[in-house]
């Protein structure tokens, strides 16, 4: 399951100008493909 604060730590360290909704994207987005690269 990705996390946001998965994505959080992913980011850290990295210059980003995401808001929450863009996080929130983010989130949802790698959700999906971490379901379709699952198998």
């Amino acid at each position: 399951m990705v996390t946001r604060q998965r994505i959080k730590e992913y980011l850290r360290g990295r210059p980003h100008h995401l808001n929450g909704s863009e996080i929130k994207k983010v989130q949802e987005w790698a959700s999906q493909l971490e379901l379709i690269s699952d198998n």
